[in-house]
């Protein structure tokens, strides 16, 4: 089948106003019960899955694939999904360095 064009703004628009969206509500305590270690736990599970699902497991069925041409047919477009969720993971990932970069510069030492 023939490459969909990749979605760059999108993916990247709806990460960041979900993450830093949902991260200025827990800091003015507008989710109720929602705190910032409640906030880290659940952005920690949809980056592991994200990392666990669409970039390795995706990549490592395209890999099978290769050598097992059986496995081609079908319509879900594994290439296309693995691309525009890694887009996610990666502006997540970014995300969360950056709302904890002091806990990283002290587990680093390099901040007291």
């Amino acid at each position: 089948s023939t490459p969909k064009e990749y979605n760059l703004i999108m993916p990247l628009l709806i990460s960041i106003v979900l993450y830093w969206g949902t991260y200025a509500l827990v800091k003015n305590n507008k989710l109720g019960k929602v705190n910032v270690v409640k906030f880290n736990g659940f952005w920690n599970t949809i980056l592991f899955l994200t990392l666990l699902i669409p970039s390795f497991g995706f990549g490592v069925y395209m890999l099978i694939r290769i050598a097992n041409p059986s496995l081609m047919g079908g319509n879900f477009n594994f290439l296309y999904w693995h691309v525009e969720l890694s887009i996610v993971m990666g502006v997540l990932g970014i995300s969360h360095l950056i709302q904890r970069l002091g806990i990283y510069l002290r587990q680093l030492s390099l901040k007291k």
